[in-house]
Order: structure tokens, then C-alpha cells, then sequence
């Protein structure tokens, strides 16, 4: 069994799996995972599909309702989140958190945080974990430790683990539309 290391995110952290002597090089990260708000959204939409592939199991929840959740655009937060950061942010601090969540390291650290959805529910994530070597990791902590990420992080934490109030409505919405499908 590989050790667990803790990596942080901002103020949030995740458990990755760290092979202690590996020196690990990845190639260039998936596109879907570019940007803070795109991020967001597709964590919002996942934790929506987890948690509706749970009642699913436990027979609180039909499989035609199940795979109309799975049918969620991935995007469908995006522009609420997006309009977080432009509250959030300076323009200066918006522009650098874009740099950053739109660069290699961002986007493996975006799946890294879907990674962490599926693992802090006892599931098995669909991919391994898409490690950081020392430099990836001293790259990403130079964003960990910016206003952008303490603000943003700040915002999250001002909302005690619930989604923004625009975005939880339109879950709400989305998964009631999913409900009426015969």
C-alpha cells in the first residue's frame, strides 16, 4: 500500500496517494478540468450524480432518474461560478486565479479535487490520481498561497460547506426536471 500524503488546495485539502520514491511526469492534463468555475461546476454536477447514485443503491431512487443526473452538463455552474469570482476578486487576483486553473497544474489540481469527492465517500474514483512532483506541487503552492485562493476559499467557507444559494437552486432545478421524466 502507497503512503497517504496530504495536499493542499487553498484552504481545502485532499488525500492523495504519494509513492514515497516515485519521481512522477505526467503529461498535459485533461481540458475538461481548465478553470476555477469549470471546476466547481463539474464538482457541484458530480456530488449531485454521487449522491443520487447513492439513493440509486439504496433503492431511494430509480435508474431512469439516475441516468437523466448523469445527463447534467458538466458545465451547467460554470457561469454561476464564475460570477462568484468576479464578486470575489479583484480584476488583478481574477486574472492570476484564470492563469493558474487554466495551466497544466491547475487542471490536474481541479481533478485532483474530483478525486477527493469520490475518495471522502468511500468510492472508488473512475482514474488514479494525477500525482505533482516537488516542483508541481512548490508551482501549485505559489497559487495556494495567493489573496485570489484565500478569498475564494474564504467564500467557500463563508457558505459552511453549501453551495452558492443561485447554484444550489438551479441543482434543485435540474434534478426536478429529472424527477418528472417518465
Amino acid at each position: 500500500m502507497l503512503p497517504l500524503t496530504l495536499v493542499r488546495i487553498g484552504r481545502r485539502s485532499c488525500l492523495t496517494l504519494l509513492a514515497a520514491s516515485a519521481v512522477l511526469a505526467w503529461g498535459q492534463a485533461d481540458p475538461r478540468y481548465r478553470g476555477w468555475e469549470r471546476m466547481m461546476s463539474r464538482s457541484t454536477v458530480l456530488g449531485i450524480e454521487l449522491s443520487v447514485g447513492h439513493e440509486l443503491q439504496e433503492g431511494k431512487a430509480s435508474r431512469p432518474y439516475f441516468k437523466c443526473v448523469q445527463r447534467i452538463d458538466p458545465d451547467a455552474f460554470s457561469d454561476i461560478y464564475q460570477s462568484v469570482m468576479k464578486r470575489v476578486l479583484t480584476p488583478d487576483e481574477a486574472r492570476f486565479a484564470e492563469a493558474f486553473w487554466e495551466s497544466d497544474i491547475g487542471a490536474r489540481m481541479a481533478e485532483l479535487v474530483e478525486w477527493a469527492q469520490y475518495h471522502d465517500l468511500g468510492l472508488t474514483p473512475p482514474h488514479a490520481p494525477n500525482l505533482f512532483t516537488a516542483a508541481e506541487q512548490a508551482a501549485a503552492d505559489v497559487y495556494n498561497r495567493s489573496a485570489a485562493a484565500e478569498k475564494l476559499s474564504a467564500e467557500l467557507t463563508r457558505l459552511h460547506g453549501q453551495m452558492e444559494p443561485e447554484a444550489e437552486a438551479r441543482a434543485r432545478s435540474l434534478m426536478a426536471m429529472c424527477r418528472d421524466m417518465p
